[in-house]
């Protein structure tokens, strides 16, 4: 194992502003991405807490862990930079000096080959802020890999945020039985109490929300229903509405000696462990029934394993959803932290007419699972929250989680602070 190390001297900073000048022109590399095929398990997650939302403090003790495994047993070079966003993650008007105390850029040396496992890997990791690069503002932050001294060529981009509490957040979640407008059954209502650094509030802030830590919806035109100096009021506003969903499936990889209560059958190939899930039912006419879940999350975890990180073994899983095939014009897609809560190609499902399901297979990491049927068209008279919802149900008493952000630029700088952030639980009442 390798110790960090950066080689970016101060005379190289304006050659990779300039590469950063030239990433920006393609709008694709502002999501979280993976460009090369035998790149898996890609997380990015606060210091200690592997499930959580990839956000810290200013100016705080935290950090940012960001790690993924490359298949096979070659030793590649990789290289990082930072780049400073917008709340829209369009790169910031800003000289990465104006942004990072220390080098903007340095070199992945941290790495760890697997270790008992059939199919073999390396685990590449990486911690930010660190000794030699220290984030100096708030906001949203792009990272990028790349094949070291090839900025051209890239292998992940990575988003994750970094805040200052400028605005105490007050929430709650109405859960409303009757649906209103594309199925939406939990409408949250936030109350913002800014400190006197921020000018004009109603003017000058914005927020998003994210559920689940997937969808995602930007609130940057709506108006407060209430404003008394510092102190703004979102309240029963139909547009802070969602759908309420269902709880999520799961299923439990973290042993393959004992089939779990989602498994059917574990094989053992030549190759690798092949697992068959149990055949999933159509949920959209079943009543409400709460289960703990992860909120659609994953955890990679090894049963009785400190060392899961290099330990856990590489499988194929096959699902099965029992199911009619949908008239509209769409695709049916595995959701949630296993899909990077993203509709790729890897994740959509095909169906077979002879068996009346759909079906598809995907190679995970061992661990539990979370997972969604969403139904995804581009048709714009059905591209509906509760059209993406056909299968899966949507209930307003649905245990959710739900991330606030909130943005501010004031008008003597060039750049949107992250001045405030919520963990909103639909069935808890909160305060940041």
């Amino acid at each position: 194992m390798k110790a960090l190390s950066f080689y970016l001297p101060v005379f190289c900073i304006g050659f990779f502003f300039c590469q950063t000048l030239v990433f920006s022109q393609d709008n694709t590399i502002f999501q979280n991405k993976v460009f090369k095929e035998d790149i898996k398990t890609v997380l990015c997650y606060k210091k200690g807490q592997e499930m959580s939302f990839p956000l810290i403090n200013l100016e705080s003790e935290e950090h940012v862990i960001f790690t993924f495994d490359e298949l096979g047993n070659s030793i590649n070079d990789y290289s990082w930079t930072l780049i400073h966003c917008d709340a829209n993650w369009q790169q910031s008007d800003l000289e990465p000096i104006e942004y990072i105390d220390g080098y903007p850029s340095g070199n992945i040396d941290n790495y760890e080959f697997s270790q008992n496992t059939m199919v073999n890997y390396i685990n590449y990791w990486l911690e930010l802020p660190n000794e030699e690069s220290r984030l100096m503002i708030s906001g949203n932050y792009l990272l990028k890999i790349y094949e070291r001294n090839n900025p051209d060529n890239l292998i992940i981009t990575q988003r994750f945020y970094v805040a200052e509490r400028l605005v105490k957040i007050s929430a709650k979640v109405d859960q409303i039985q009757v649906n209103s407008g594309e199925g939406r059954n939990q409408r949250i209502n936030v109350q913002f109490n800014c400190n006197q650094q921020i000018e004009n509030p109603s003017e000058t802030l914005k927020f998003k929300i994210f559920q689940n830590t997937g969808f995602e919806k930007d609130f940057a035109k709506l108006k407060p229903s209430f404003v008394n100096g510092n102190t703004l009021k979102f309240e029963l506003i139909n547009e802070l509405g969602f759908a309420g969903g269902n709880e999520y499936r799961h299923f439990d990889l973290k042993s393959l000696k004992f089939i779990s209560d989602r498994i059917l059958d574990i094989e053992k190939k030549e190759d690798c462990y092949h697992i068959r899930l149990r055949e999933d039912e159509d949920r959209s006419s079943l009543p409400y029934n709460f289960k703990n879940d992860l909120n659609g999350r994953k955890l990679i975890k090894l049963e009785n394993n400190e060392k899961s990180r290099i330990m856990a073994d590489y499988c194929f899983v096959y699902f099965d959803l029992n199911a009619e095939i949908p008239l509209q014009n769409g695709d049916f897609y595995i959701y949630g932290s296993i899909s990077d809560w993203g509709y790729g190609a890897t994740t959509k499902m095909n169906y077979d007419f002879n068996k009346k399901k759909f079906f598809t297979k995907l190679f995970l990491k061992q661990g539990y699972y979370n997972y969604l049927y969403l139904f995804k068209t581009e048709d714009k008279f059905y591209n509906t929250e509760e059209g993406k919802l056909i299968t899966e149900g949507n209930h307003f008493q649905t245990e959710n989680e739900y991330q606030l952000l909130v943005y501010y630029k004031d008008y003597t700088t060039s750049y949107e602070k992250l001045v405030g952030y919520a963990l909103i639980n639909s069935t808890i009442s909160a305060d940041y």
